[in-house]
């Protein structure tokens, strides 16, 4: 799953070797030298790989570029649907603002989170309180909504909590800078909202049209204001949809696809 692994195979007796490329990793590095480093390691680890995997057109498309005679296969994200759901029968978290429609994320508040759009549409929308439960590093380590009362960030929280965070959510989100990161991203958190029959928007990240119109694209502060406002109204209108979407997409179904990949690399 990540390119650091890749000395090790000189030490291992591996008969196959699958890369899962699961995000553009090089981007995460913390500093220029690593970054460099990463991407070497990827060369390396491309070069001598016998077949890859991609969570993302635009990952699969550039592995494609760099080793076009490489077998490759595009198996996106998934979700424990049914854990998920299970996990979220419990008590509304008491950290949780009530009283007003309620917003939510889940994830890492990293960078990538894009900070200038999530104050604006705060600003836009008093109304609607917005949490957000995650690790802060980075940019986010600072105080990233001065100011703004209807936005709390509620730091992070075991992951068998998170579900229950989830369900109290009235939608949810993803506000990912329209960035290289962004554009390589297939979150994991858009299948677990979708898992709880929870309206979702999100900025443009990778593979959005593979989310069957369960998931609003918006790109500014003005369309996701309205595409949030869209979701809060349009509540459970759909809720069965979006939790048979995370049943064809579970882990279960990931796993056999890539099993029958790693099956055809054998036969090679």
């Amino acid at each position: 799953m990540h390119p650091r692994w890749e000395p090790w195979l000189d030490e291992l007796p591996f008969g196959r070797v699958l890369y899962d490329c699961i995000d553009d990793l090089a981007v995460h590095a913390p500093d220029p030298a690593l970054r460099v480093r990463v991407a070497r390691l990827e060369e390396r680890l491309l070069a001598r790989c016998d077949g890859a995997l991609a969570t993302a057109e635009v990952l699969l498309a550039d592995l494609r570029r760099r080793r076009p005679e490489l077998p490759l296969r595009l198996v996106r994200n998934g979700v424990d649907d049914v854990g998920f759901q299970r996990a979220a029968q419990g008590p509304r978290p008491a950290d949780l603002p009530r009283g007003h429609p309620l917003v939510g994320f889940v994830g890492a508040l990293y960078e990538w989170l894009d900070w200038e759009l999530v104050r604006a549409v705060a600003r836009a929308c008093p109304e609607v309180d917005f949490a957000f439960v995650g690790p802060r590093a980075g940019e986010a380590a600072g105080e990233p909504a001065p100011g703004l009362a209807n936005v709390r960030l509620l730091g992070p929280r075991p992951y068998a909590d998170v579900p229950r965070y989830v369900a109290a959510f009235d939608a949810c989100w993803v506000p990912f800078r329209v960035d290289r990161v962004g554009r390589a991203a297939n979150p994991v958190k858009l299948y677990e909202y979708l898992a709880l029959g929870k309206p979702a928007c999100s900025t443009p990240v990778a593979d959005l049209n593979s989310f069957e119109g369960l998931v609003s694209a918006a790109e500014g502060a003005e369309a996701m204001t309205q595409a949030l406002r869209a979701a809060l109204a349009e509540g459970a209108a759909r809720a069965t949809e979006r939790r048979a979407f995370a049943a064809r997409n579970g882990w279960s179904a990931r796993a056999a696809e890539v099993l029958a990949f790693a099956g055809s690399l054998a036969r090679v």
